[in-house]
């Protein structure tokens, strides 16, 4: 969140989007422990705002790569 290269929404959007499937992951104790608490929706809402995340920095690091060099050309 503090580079230069991403705008700190940016972040912030990683680590709830990571935070939220992690979520997802927790499934698997319920899996060996009877009545552990899951929360259904977190694996299509965590692998869905995970994915829109790797677009988005993709994006913008592609973005980016142009226009550095856009300033290398002679």
């Amino acid at each position: 969140m503090k580079s230069t290269a991403f705008r700190p929404w940016l972040g912030w959007f990683g680590i709830i989007s990571g935070l939220i499937y992690l979520l997802a992951q927790l499934e698997l104790f319920a899996t060996v422990i009877p009545g552990f608490p899951v929360w259904g929706l977190a694996e299509l809402i965590g692998s869905t705002l995970w994915l829109a995340w790797l677009i988005l920095v993709g994006v913008k690091m592609t973005m980016s790569a142009r226009e550095e060099r856009h300033y290398l050309k002679p």
